[in-house]
């Protein structure tokens, strides 16, 4: 909640490939090897490089959570705008 409201930026991991494929009403989310179920709004917006409109989407719990998932495991990270 923080991030969204203060300045950050969120950024993708150079080191971690981030994929998504559709599903019948889900999206697979792809991350270093290690797959994610989630809603195909979230996939797009977590595999979105440069991650524009993160805010807006994470407002969406689902999105919200796999962006924490995703920033606690290395994939995605924060950075203080300038």
């Amino acid at each position: 909640e923080q991030a969204r409201t203060a300045g950050i930026t969120l950024r993708h991991n150079p080191w971690t490939r981030l994929l998504w494929l559709p599903l019948e009403d889900r999206a697979m989310v792809f991350a270093a090897g290690e797959m994610f179920l989630c809603s195909e709004k979230a996939a797009k917006t977590v595999c979105r490089n440069p991650l524009s409109g993160w805010k807006e989407s994470s407002e969406d719990d689902e999105t919200a959570q796999l962006i924490c998932r995703l920033i606690n495991q290395g994939h995605l990270y924060l950075e203080l705008d300038s």
